[in-house]
């Protein structure tokens, strides 16, 4: 800043009211302490306006007289003047002090009035708008071109490609089981019509190799003999069928069809109502028998 501005002047009194122009002699500082004013308290104050107010060209200031009180102070000529000597030398800028002390923005505007003049700050308006607006509109097109290269790419890449490949395939899957093949066969009702026939001998072990059935959980023991059709009366089964599931071994005896046609039972069945399945082909031994008569429950 090399050129001041002031919104503000200076009040002294004077020795000879009649001798008034600048340099005239005083006796010292008027108003205040100092005689310093602001420049909105000489316009409202000191009433300087109209032909109070002279314009001294040759200091380029204004002064105003007011009986014995002689205040000289800048007013809208002598910033107008400053302002436009400023930009004709080419000076870097200027200062004004204070701005509160403008009086309803008079002085203000004079300035922006002849600042407005200068063709740099013309320029100088013109890069404070165009370069934001060029660094907004670059920056929004690097965005858009950007998510269009990203786009792309992801439509030319392969379906499965990027993706995570599981690490293992699994060959089999786990074999259905029963819920009700699992563990010992439930008690079987009490009441049986009529009597029960069985036929029972001795009991051999029955072959040693086994078949493996799918979806059966534990091991069938032999029965020792052959089971009769069951046409009307259910035979009392004489051994305990222990978890059905895993390995059945191959059967002994001729064990028939079992079909759904099963007489009424006392009791309720649980487990045997889902799968029936056809036990064994061709029994490797015979058996003998017996009657018996009475209700049945297996160990």
């Amino acid at each position: 800043m090399v050129f001041g501005l002031p919104y503000h002047g200076y009040a002294w009194t004077l020795l000879d009211p009649s001798a008034n122009e600048i340099g005239s002699p005083a006796t010292g500082p008027a108003i205040t302490l100092d005689g310093s004013m602001f420049y909105k308290f000489i316009k409202s104050y000191m009433r300087c306006d109209g032909e109070k107010v002279v314009y001294n060209s040759t200091y380029v200031t204004n002064y105003c007289i007011n009986c014995s009180v002689w205040i000289g102070y800048d007013d809208v000529e002598a910033i107008r003047t400053k302002v436009s000597y400023a930009r004709d030398k080419g000076l870097l800028g200027y200062k004004l002090w204070h701005v509160a002390n403008d009086d309803n923005w008079v002085l203000s505007k004079a300035v922006a009035q002849e600042d407005g003049k200068d063709p740099r700050n013309k320029r100088q308006m013109l890069l404070v708008i165009l370069l934001p607006t060029t660094a907004t509109v670059t920056l929004v097109l690097a965005m858009r071109c950007g998510i269009c290269v990203r786009v792309h790419a992801e439509t030319k890449r392969p379906p499965n490609l990027g993706r995570d490949l599981p690490t293992s395939v699994k060959t089999s899957q786990p074999q259905y089981r029963p819920p009700y093949l699992g563990g010992d066969l439930p008690k079987l009702g009490r009441d049986l019509p009529g009597s029960v026939e069985i036929s029972q001998a001795r009991q051999t072990p029955l072959h040693s190799s086994a078949s493996t059935y799918p979806g059966l959980g534990g091991n069938l023991p032999g029965f020792g003999g052959n089971l009769p059709k069951l046409g009307g009366d259910l035979p009392k089964l004489d051994g305990n069928l222990l978890g059905l599931g895993g390995n059945l071994p191959k059967l002994g005896g001729n064990l028939p069809r079992l079909s759904s046609n099963l007489p009424r039972l006392g009791g309720n069945l649980s487990g045997l109502g889902r799968n029936l399945f056809r036990l064994g082909e061709h029994p490797h031994q015979s058996t003998r028998g017996r009657r018996v008569k009475g209700d049945f429950s297996p160990p």
